[in-house]
């Protein structure tokens, strides 16, 4: 009978040495789980702030593309205005002096020189 007794102590002391290493383990993986959570909560805070920054700047960039359209637009149409104010500052030009007309230029360069009127 004391030998029983004394494997059953005996076994009792591997078990309570087995059930504290567990108890160890299990505190270490309860740690781990705390900073995994911990982790990924930083983590998608860090996310959620990388998407609104991403948000505000594709914004920025609709908005600059808008306004670069208008500016092209508006470009285009001041250069209309330009060609056509030329346009008619050369022919207002024309009507004022008709012997600067292209036509009239290019008759002189071909007259001989003894057609050329003297200045």
């Amino acid at each position: 009978m004391q030998s029983r007794a004394t494997a059953a102590e005996k076994l009792l002391g591997e078990v309570r040495q087995s059930l504290i290493a567990r108890t160890e383990e299990n505190r270490q993986s309860e740690r781990k789980v705390v900073e995994a959570t911990v982790a990924r909560n930083s983590t998608e805070k860090k996310l959620e702030q990388l998407l609104g920054s991403l948000q505000t700047q594709e914004r920025q960039v609709k908005d600059l593309e808008s306004s670069r359209a208008t500016l092209v637009e508006r470009s285009n149409t001041l250069l209309k205005t330009v060609k056509a104010r030329e346009t008619a500052m050369t022919r207002a030009e024309e009507r004022i002096h008709p012997d600067r007309r292209p036509a009239a230029r290019r008759a002189a360069t071909h007259r001989r020189p003894a057609d050329r009127p003297r200045r």
